[in-house]
């Protein structure tokens, strides 16, 4: 039975209200370039400097995997961004779980499971050099452990990870690492989600939690729980009305509709689903969106990225039925509108460039920026002082034509922390220069 009508009728009593019919369609993507091998229960995350998806590890038909690759999403080509030198590199393992480091520009890779045990090693993969370096912790470290997930906090430069199966068996252990620090902290909450594993999680940047969905304790899971980074605090968001739990779903946040989205997944056994679940954050809610176009094979341990300049989720690789194992791209179109410069807003002439607001604004202190360009063009993006004087340069050098995001962290050029008050971010052009405002607060 085709899981999207199955989900009509397999959830909890749950009113389904109307998912804006037809705007959301799936469509497979013809990439070119050297294709990465079928995989299931990977990592994934969005580099918004280079506008790409990053791939690494999984477990393949030839065993447990340690590459690493790079979907060009303006062009769908493919990329092996596996390091050829003889340095560090991280052990073949499956379900390892990344972040993206918007100050250091890299992906923070730990834990999994490989052929030795499970792991609780830590390492970053620095995404304008290609290159992988294992980090030091100092203090008592998270148990080795599979299965588990991680979100980062830009804001306080904090990474927090929850759960797993650990080589003592199924924790539901909260713990924080500090990027700057390198200190690992265990979180002792009162109440949490429990032990599990196989679960999925976003970061919610509006209300700076992580959000964690099901996996599985002794079947799957069906509830929904935020960690607070402010205040370390869990707090559950289970509705009475819900859909089935499952576990090896892919997730992402959706910040235009302030909404986390669950592609795929396992409903327990062997029975997979393609159905797309959408939670919505303000009101608590569920609602299982009906894509238009053919549907991609129903499957577990997909990864998945939200591109917000596109608003359009693009997923790859993942497991079916029996031995199964995927290796292909589809996009899930129409999720938000496109971030862009309104073209009535200009006249009715597209811009040559355009730089949008900062994003949060106050920044708290990471906040990030968003440009476009027409066509390819050096440019120079910088932060500086309302007297005019250049506190930190973000981005120099050609860029292509498309959108682009960056971070500023709250640093200046010498990596000292920027004093609260407001100040300018500037971007020059061949075409001119555009300068905004923002405020930063500590």
């Amino acid at each position: 039975m085709n899981t999207v009508v199955r989900g009509l009728f397999l959830f909890l009593g749950l009113a389904l209200l109307p998912a804006s019919p037809g705007a959301q369609e799936w469509v497979q993507l013809k990439t070119s370039g050297p294709t990465p091998p079928h995989r299931s229960r990977a990592t994934a995350i969005y580099d918004p400097q280079g506008h790409r998806l990053v791939v690494f590890g999984g477990t393949s038909p030839l065993g447990n995997l340690n590459d690493i690759w790079g979907l060009d999403l303006r062009t769908h080509q493919w990329s092996d961004l596996t390091p050829l030198t003889d340095g560090p590199t991280p052990r073949p393992r499956l379900t390892p779980s990344a972040v993206y480091d918007p100050k250091g520009q890299r992906m923070l890779m730990w834990s999994g499971q490989g052929d030795e045990g499970f792991f609780n090693d830590l390492w970053a993969f620095d995404l304008k050099q290609g290159t992988w370096a294992e980090l030091s912790t100092t203090g008592a470290v998270p148990n080795r452990r599979y299965g588990t997930v991680s979100a980062l906090d830009p804001a306080s430069g904090g990474m927090a990870i929850f759960a797993g199966f650990t080589d003592e068996g199924r924790f539901g252990d909260t713990w924080r690492y500090g990027v700057a620090s390198g200190a690992w902290t265990r979180i002792f909450e009162r109440e949490g989600p429990g032990l599990r594993c196989l679960h999925s999680a976003s970061f919610d940047r509006q209300g700076r939690r992580m959000i964690i969905y099901g996996g599985q304790r002794s079947g799957p899971l069906d509830d929904i729980w935020a960690f607070d980074f402010a205040t370390n605090i869990w707090t559950e968001l289970t509705p009475e009305q819900r859909p089935l739990g499952r576990m090896f779903t892919a997730q992402v946040y959706d910040p235009f509709h302030h909404r986390v989205l669950l592609v795929g997944g396992n409903l327990g056994g062997q029975v997979r689903t393609n159905e797309v679940w959408a939670f919505d954050l303000k009101s608590n809610t569920w609602q299982l969106l009906s894509p238009q176009g053919a549907l991609p094979p129903e499957r577990d341990g997909a990864v998945a990225v939200y591109v917000e300049s596109e608003g359009r989720v693009v997923m790859f690789g993942g497991g079916g039925s029996g031995v199964t194992l995927y290796n292909d791209t589809w996009s899930l179109e129409g999720i938000s509108p496109p971030v862009s410069t309104s073209v009535a807003e200009t006249g009715g002439h597209l811009p040559m460039f355009a730089l949008g607001q900062s994003y949060p604004n106050p920044a708290n202190p990471a906040t990030i920026i968003t440009y476009e360009l027409a066509s390819p063009a050096p440019v120079r993006l910088s932060i500086v002082d309302l007297l005019g004087r250049e506190v930190r340069r973000l981005v120099e050098g050609p860029r292509p034509a498309g959108r682009h995001t960056t971070a500023w962290d709250g640093y200046d050029q010498q990596d000292r922390r920027a004093g609260s008050g407001v100040y300018l971010y500037r971007l020059e052009t061949p075409s001119g220069v555009q300068t905004r405002k923002l405020a930063l607060v500590r």
